[in-house]
């Protein structure tokens, strides 16, 4: 749903005496298993109160910020920063292939380094073992990207390297690979 979707959405529940908290995530559905999502919520900030014990239950952090929109923006913002960290760690990866340097060691060096990350890690290992099941689809990253693409443009905001990345995540759709986890990006940066 867009950002101006939500807002007419949010109209209308309050319209009809309801209340409404948005609450994107950061995490999959294991991380909300073991507590180790992060919530973002935004709206009503009683009913932020009132849901907190169940924001507790699943998550290691529960973020409020304000007014309906400004979570589902934040989560976007992320997303441009987890999409273009992904990019790059494909790109180093098949760098390192094509002139004969361990993927293994430059993952673990990465993962141990001041890099290190569970993205690096988690999505390195997808690279490594070329294993993309979808803990985040390649559909659903470029749906975030052409949102967080278009916001950046409403604010004049420069995008090139989630420009770059988005382009990728695009060559996978096209190539019939959307329902695959968006590490994907490495099978089009590591083509001869």
């Amino acid at each position: 749903m867009s950002l101006l979707g939500m807002i007419w959405f949010v109209q209308a529940v309050v319209a009809a005496g309801g209340r409404y908290l948005e609450a994107p995530v950061l995490g999959s559905v294991d991380a909300a298993q073991s507590r180790q999502l992060i919530i973002m919520a935004a709206g009503n900030p009683a009913l932020f109160d009132e849901v907190q014990h169940a924001f507790d239950a699943i998550s290691t952090k529960s973020y409020f910020y304000g007014e309906t929109g400004n979570a589902s923006k934040m989560k976007l913002v992320i997303n441009t920063m987890i999409v273009g960290v992904t990019a790059s760690l494909s790109e180093s990866m098949a760098l390192a292939k094509k002139c004969g340097v361990s993927q293994q060691q430059l993952h673990e060096v990465l993962d141990f380094g001041p890099l290190g990350s569970r993205q690096i890690r988690n999505k390195g290992l997808a690279i490594l073992e070329g294993k993309y099941s979808a803990a985040f689809t390649v559909d659903l990253m470029q749906k975030d990207m052409r949102l967080a693409l278009a916001l950046a443009k409403e604010h004049k905001q420069k995008m090139p390297i989630t420009s770059a990345s988005t382009e990728l995540l695009q060559q996978l759709q096209r190539q019939g690979d959307g329902n695959l986890d968006y590490a994907a990006m490495y099978k089009i940066l590591s083509k001869p």
